[in-house]
């Protein structure tokens, strides 16, 4: 099989389809986002890293990934080839019957439903023959599919280990107290652990700087808040930013926008490129 990529994004739905017989090292980038995503590993060698959590993933895995989680996938061998799916998606896609599964703890799966390359292959051919309002249905269809079957997949697979108790710690403390602010003398201190051991066992587990992290979290969060009414300013200030003015700079530098662009558009769609063919 070539290499290829195939992706859409259109009412708050970002889909992407990518299959590379050589991955690259590079490509794999550390993040998090506002909204959910599915992640669904066909085939490759590879663990994938949920906040502290890490998981080994089998071919036909599939993660459910909350928002504001930071996670990246780390692979062993970049010779073998790595063929995977990702579907970012907001909650009120979901249907009514799967809110309250979204909201629950289960994160990881394997598929037992049937070949689920067959059926992602399947909708994708749906959404490339479709127009643009039906493709957008059909994609819908599609994940609320996906929720459906990883609702009632039973057990979720259980092969995963923290990544360290330490980082584990400074998660919690971290994601408690994202309303205030933070620094690594804060961290510190109220965890008693010294802001070099902190900032070492941090990047060496989680491949960020704490405090990159900490700003990182702040901001998606703002996002969200900011796309849901809340005026930038009063965002700033809730979420701990003493100075609007590096509120504003921390924004537009991880999300490539200012402040005010994430009310400006909400409830206005993208165009949807059509899916291409391969």
């Amino acid at each position: 099989m070539n290499d290829f990529k195939t992706a859409t994004e259109a009412a708050g739905i970002r889909y992407t389809h990518t299959f590379e017989n050589r991955p690259k090292k590079e490509d794999y980038y550390r993040h998090n986002h506002s909204d959910y995503e599915l992640y669904i590993c066909f085939s490759g060698d590879m663990d994938f890293v949920v906040e502290d959590r890490m998981y080994e993933l089998p071919p036909d895995s599939v993660l459910l990934i909350r928002p504001f989680t930071y996670h990246y996938a780390s692979l062993h061998n970049f010779q073998k080839p790595y063929h995977r799916m990702s579907i970012n998606f907001e909650k009120n896609t979901a249907f009514p019957e799967t809110f309250s599964f979204l909201e629950s703890e289960k994160e990881f799966f394997v598929w037992k439903q049937g070949d689920l390359l067959r059926m992602a292959e399947e909708a994708e051919a749906k959404m490339a023959e479709y127009g643009r309002n039906d493709s957008i249905l059909y994609l819908k269809m599609f994940i609320n599919e996906m929720l459906l079957g990883l609702k009632y997949a039973g057990k979720t697979f259980q092969k995963t280990h923290s990544l360290n108790p330490s980082v584990s710690q400074i998660l919690r403390y971290v994601n408690d107290h994202l309303n205030e602010p933070l620094s690594l003398k804060k961290i510190s201190s109220n965890l008693f652990l010294t802001p070099t051991y902190i900032s070492q066992v941090f990047s060496k587990h989680m491949k960020i700087g704490v405090m990159d992290y900490v700003k990182q979290k702040k901001i998606h969060l703002a996002q969200d808040m900011i796309a849901n009414g809340i005026s930038p300013c009063a965002a700033a200030r809730q979420l701990g930013f003493g100075e609007y003015s590096t509120f504003y700079r921390l924004f537009q530098k991880y999300l490539k926008e200012k402040p005010s662009a994430p009310l400006a558009t909400r409830g206005r769609e993208k165009e949807a490129p059509a899916l291409p063919k391969h």
